[in-house]
């Protein structure tokens, strides 16, 4: 049987020193600022120390943002809930390919395990 794939495995396109996994100027890491790195899947604790810094600095709630709403977020935000975390999705400050995409992961996944947030309650909740 033939399968017509369309993710472009194997490429490289995540390794360090090549574009896809650098961060952009506006989110230039900061004096003070944590930077996890080694995410090698859709999940950001997979391969990473993710859960371990989360747990030694006793934090509760983790707040998800980025691309592909419906393959990495939510992937990670499972995750997180799945280890037993309090999980926030900022819907406004994620992206995907599709509005249909997008809209799904809104009405059907991220109410199940944690609390669907615009960025500006979000902001205020930290007050």
């Amino acid at each position: 049987m033939e399968m017509d794939m369309e993710a472009d495995w194997g490429t490289g396109a995540w390794l360090r020193g090549t574009p896809g996994p650098e961060i952009i100027k506006e989110f230039t890491p900061q004096p003070g600022d944590v930077v996890v790195e080694g995410k090698k899947t859709l999940d950001a604790f997979h391969s990473t120390g993710l859960d371990y810094y989360l747990r030694a600095n006793e934090i509760e709630y983790v707040a998800f943002t980025g691309f592909h709403t419906d393959w990495c977020v939510e992937s990670s935000a499972r995750s997180a809930y799945d280890k037993g975390y309090r999980v926030i999705v900022i819907g406004d400050c994620t992206a995907t390919d599709t509005q249909e995409e997008q809209d799904c992961c809104e009405k059907w996944i991220f109410p199940k395990i944690g609390k669907l947030m615009n960025y500006r309650d979000f902001l205020e909740s930290l007050e």
